[in-house]
């Protein structure tokens, strides 16, 4: 079990997973200063899907502070959408240009035309295997992204109506890309009691719809 905390939240990946928190990688921190964005984690299940996950946490965490950027987010499911796109896009990009730099080495262009036919090649998140492999789940259009979203159940000035409102017109928003990229909503509204519980990232029901 693999676990991680991003945005006051612990995710935790089982054994199907092979996981990277992108935004805290060394590639994603140089690839940065080139003014490229990136999602939370890039994870890889049962070595035969490619998943970007962006996770944004909307509930009221800090009571003495104003919600006024997650007001401004309900209201403009536009804004938030826009980021997702820019961090998919870009991340995906920059898988890219990984894989360009790694073919640069002798050693790894005369053993990658092998390693991308052993789909059953043992690979871990820090070895040049784990790239190879996203990157062949993009040229073979097994990838996808998923928006892990976390919301009160209501605002103050958001009924429970509004705010399934607003998660049904991201997904509209999302959908709605030139690039072709199949956008998932987890979208998680549990009592303000269990926000501290940890959630499990499995994510197994949504990777199983198409």
């Amino acid at each position: 079990m693999t676990e991680f905390r991003e945005s006051d939240i612990i995710f935790q990946f089982n054994e199907n997973w092979v996981v990277n928190k992108y935004d805290e990688h060394r590639y994603f921190q140089r690839l940065a200063g080139a003014g490229l964005k990136g999602v939370d984690f890039l994870g890889i299940y049962n070595k035969e899907e490619l998943v970007l996950i962006e996770v944004k946490n909307y509930r009221i965490r800090y009571k003495e502070k104003a919600p006024t950027e997650i007001y401004h987010i309900l209201e403009n499911p536009e804004v938030l959408v826009e980021k997702i796109k820019q961090k998919s896009e870009d991340t995906l990009r920059a898988i890219r240009v990984i894989n360009k730099l790694y073919q640069r080495n002798w050693f790894y262009k005369l053993w990658m035309p092998i390693l991308k036919l052993l789909r059953n090649t043992p690979f871990t998140v820090n070895t040049w295997l784990f790239w190879t492999r996203a990157q062949v789940l993009i040229e073979t259009g097994k990838f996808k992204v998923i928006l892990w979203l976390e919301n009160e159940e209501e605002y103050e000035i958001f009924s429970k109506e509004d705010v399934l409102s607003f998660r049904d017109r991201v997904q509209v928003l999302l959908n709605d890309n030139e690039s072709n990229i199949d956008f998932k909503i987890i979208d998680i509204r549990k009592p303000k009691s269990s926000f501290n519980d940890s959630i499990s990232a499995s994510l197994v029901n949504s990777l199983s719809k198409k």
